[in-house]
């Protein structure tokens, strides 16, 4: 798929924030060449972390 569409996946993946996501942005930005889609794989990462932390505090 073009940048784009990885782009929105994975800033989508990040907004639903489960844990199981994490795996496949990590294994897809091994891969990724294109700045904008690393930059919110990172992001949605944290986003998906800081969520799970609070899941797990509540």
């Amino acid at each position: 798929p073009n940048s784009e569409i990885r782009l929105t996946a994975v800033q989508t993946l990040g907004e639903i924030g489960s844990g199981k996501a994490t795996e496949f942005i990590r294994f897809m930005l091994e891969k990724e060449e294109d700045d904008k889609v690393v930059e919110a794989g990172k992001k949605a990462l944290v986003s998906i972390r800081e969520k799970v932390e609070l899941e797990e505090n509540a």
